[in-house]
């Protein structure tokens, strides 16, 4: 159990490092010696942490050659600790930006769908999704949760399992995403967490309703305008990156 705790510290040191571009592309690694003595760790952590890292199409490992940082568009994107890393990297607001239009693509077509096919228990299940979030209004932890388990609700009522395990692949970059937006709510709003949260409630809101008067172009509108409001949002937002991950040790 040590050694896996051990190489995920590695595996996310080394990750975060090259999406962040401190390790661009065409670096070759150290060695797996080097980096164990350097470091204080196995080269059994070490080795898997390397693994983790092809497995995500971060690197290649040749023979005399070593491991060396792979080109951009040969990146897992969707690997869930590459879109974090990616989000949480000093081009963090670009990522959200990409992410967003991604969002533009898939939520309106999905909600459009759900308002089709979604059945009663369906739409139930999106109403208490919608009042979990009016109850968690300035509470941003609560809000973010209820904010997410919404729009997975929505897409479940799609009733299209490769859009649903799409969406469910990237939730914490979702989630993190949802951290920036509601930071620059509050600046938006004066700092006032109730304020900010109205504001972009009545989006939802919108949403639900045409999905449960079984109109999908409205749906769809309204899902379209409310992700316009959260690119507006990513766009104006002056959050700083997360901290880069340390040294593993």
């Amino acid at each position: 159990m040590e050694t896996f705790r051990r190489s995920d510290q590695v595996l996310h040191y080394l990750g975060s490092r090259i999406v962040d571009g401190v390790l661009p592309p065409g670096t070759v690694l150290p060695k797996v010696e080097v980096f164990s003595q350097t470091h204080g760790v196995s080269r059994t952590v070490v080795r898997e942490a390397l693994q983790g890292l092809e497995a995500r199409g971060l690197v290649r490992s040749t023979p005399k050659v070593g491991t060396k940082v792979r080109s951009h568009h040969e990146w897992q994107w969707w690997n869930h600790d590459v879109l974090l890393w990616a989000i949480e990297s000093r081009h963090g607001r670009e990522h959200l930006q990409e992410l967003t239009e991604v969002r533009m693509a898939l939520e309106p077509m999905a909600v459009a769908l759900a308002a089709e096919r979604a059945e009663e228990h369906e739409l139930r299940d999106m109403q208490v999704a919608f009042e979990a979030m009016r109850h968690a209004l300035g509470q941003d932890l609560a809000w973010s949760d209820a904010d997410y388990e919404f729009h997975r609700r929505l897409i479940a009522g799609a009733h299209n399992l490769l859009l649903m395990s799409l969406v469910q692949g990237f939730r914490q970059a979702l989630v993190r995403s949802r951290r920036t937006t509601i930071a620059t709510l509050k600046r938006e709003a004066g700092g006032d967490p109730l304020e900010a949260s109205r504001r972009v409630l009545h989006y939802h809101g919108n949403v639900l309703s045409a999905v449960l008067a079984r109109q999908p172009q409205a749906a769809a509108a309204a899902m379209a305008e409310l992700l316009k409001a959260v690119e507006h949002l990513i766009v104006n937002s002056d959050e700083p990156p997360d901290s880069a991950a340390p040294p593993p040790r």
